[in-house]
């Protein structure tokens, strides 16, 4: 009897926590599944440099995000009508991914988890 909600789609919280049974944990994998399927199909032969880029940095956007949108959480950033908020959503998705996917951006986090910046000032002390 229970709705899907926005909450469920986090990916923050299991569905035992959230007393979700097999029907709602089925119908989120089948929606889940079209709507990969459907990306896979459209873009099947045809490069988009955009979304290779966001596709190649996957990684540094999925861990980096979250301190971004704690930010804009802190901040209320989102705390106007639902209209607004949706398209501000949208906007800030868009600056999101073109900053985190920014190859420059991807060299310092791939600098800065590689340990390699450890090594360099262990051989200076």
């Amino acid at each position: 009897n229970k709705e899907i909600t926005k909450v469920m789609l986090y990916g923050s919280y299991s569905y035992d926590t959230a007393h979700y049974g097999p029907i709602i944990q089925l119908k989120i994998t089948v929606m889940a599944f079209v709507i990969i399927l459907a990306l896979f199909t459209s873009f099947e032969n045809k490069k988009i440099k955009l979304i290779s880029r966001v596709g190649k940095n996957t990684l540094t956007i999925y861990l980096i995000h979250g301190f971004i949108l704690r930010l804009i959480k802190k901040y209320h950033l989102l705390d106007c009508g639902e209209l607004i908020n949706i398209f501000l959503s949208v906007v800030i998705t868009v600056i999101i991914l073109l900053i985190l996917s920014n190859e420059h951006i991807c060299k310092i986090f791939s600098y800065i988890t590689s340990g390699r910046w450890i090594e360099k000032t262990r051989g200076n002390i």
